[in-house]
């Protein structure tokens, strides 16, 4: 059986964005937040599965949030509770499937979904 390490993946808050604002990661996998504006923020799911960090102030970062369950290329939309126009999506793919696919599959999801 071959051993599967879980990475820890970082998005970062800047300019009032997620960077990157979209982000597939594998089951397993944790991602962090890091706050690079002087404006505070957080990270906030509040739809199964919820997720919320606390408020981060400048070069905070928060603590790692893991992801155990794959999801649809539709992923699972976040966004920050202070300024609720900042948004972000997390794809969970399964250990040793396509990401790509996942996100390239997404973009399409979105493209139909702004249509």
């Amino acid at each position: 059986m071959e051993l599967v390490v879980a990475k820890v993946h970082t998005v970062e808050i800047s300019n009032f964005e997620f960077d990157p604002d979209e982000l597939a990661v594998e089951v397993g996998d944790s991602v962090k937040w890091v706050n690079r504006d002087a404006a505070m923020h957080d990270a906030t799911r509040d739809v199964a599965p919820t997720f919320k960090t606390r408020l981060l102030a400048k070069d905070e970062e928060s603590l790692e949030v893991v992801f155990e369950q794959a999801t649809s290329s539709a992923g699972l939309e976040y966004f920050c509770s202070p300024h609720p126009f900042m948004t972000g999506k997390i794809i969970v793919a399964l250990p040793g499937s396509n990401i790509a696919s996942y996100t390239a599959q997404a973009a399409k999801a979105h493209r139909k979904k702004s249509e």
